[in-house]
């Protein structure tokens, strides 16, 4: 635990021969890896030691930390949860990704909470935030609509919270950023997509796969300008913003 030049670790699909997960003592790899960039725990039998409260507070955490990926198909996303997600980046404003697709038990307090407010890629498809029927997915829009470039809602079942949530993110107009859109099995409605459509300049790619909200002819994966275009024309939308040139170079990272 004691690598202070260590920039990316990756645990992605470790698994374990005993039943019990194997255990990740994270407030000891935040005092030996304070350079440490990118975290993966994709995938794997992990789970987070206990701490003492007095081992949480005295603890640096990862201040250069730009990316967080703990998705999981499995049963052990089950373990992720908002406690977890708070130790792990209590200190990380410089996080620009954060994968937590699967993860059923985070909910929208712990994201709204993190210290990160430039956060570009985010994917949520599969987390129970995605059946939240509050306003939690719309505040996490808000927060970062200024920012995000990829944002991940599929399977998104809760009609109103999403469509209110893609509302935030065109409310940016010609300033949001926003390149991919991953709606695929959600339920989004036809006037949220539109929105989208009319006032995200810089969209290059929306998955609307399996929509069962939408018309049959545009149920599918769309990308490229051309792609778009076209279905813009389909759908009788205007773009009311015309792209900025700083904004249009190729997809950030």
């Amino acid at each position: 635990t004691h690598c202070p030049n260590l920039v990316l670790l990756d645990l992605s699909n470790v698994n374990t021969v005993a039943v019990s997960h194997g255990i990740l003592h994270i407030e000891q790899l935040q005092h030996g890896c304070q350079k440490l960039k990118v975290l993966r725990i994709t995938n794997s039998h992990i789970n987070l030691s206990t701490a003492s409260l007095k081992e949480q507070m005295e603890s640096p955490g990862f201040p250069e930390l730009e990316e967080l990926s703990v998705a999981s198909q499995a049963d052990e996303a089950r373990l992720f949860n908002d406690e977890f997600l708070q130790r792990i980046l209590k200190t990380s404003t410089k996080l620009t990704l954060l994968d937590v697709r699967g993860c059923a038990r985070l909910t929208h307090d712990s994201l709204i909470r993190l210290p990160t407010w430039d956060l570009k890629h985010l994917f949520l498809s599969g987390c129970s935030i995605n059946r939240d029927l509050g306003a939690g997915l719309e505040l996490i829009a808000s927060k970062w609509a200024h920012s995000l470039i990829e944002f991940d809602l599929a399977w998104a079942s809760a009609t109103k919270p999403l469509d209110d949530a893609l509302k935030a993110l065109a409310d940016k107009g010609s300033e949001s950023p926003l390149k991919y859109l991953n709606l695929c099995g959600s339920s989004v409605s036809l006037e949220a997509v539109k929105e989208v459509l009319a006032n995200c300049p810089h969209i290059n790619a929306i998955n609307l796969a399996s929509c069962r909200g939408l018309p049959r002819g545009v149920k599918r994966l769309l990308q490229g300008a051309q792609e778009i275009a076209e279905l813009r024309e389909n759908l009788g939308v205007t773009l009311k913003g015309a792209p900025s040139q700083s904004s249009s170079s190729p997809r950030d990272t």
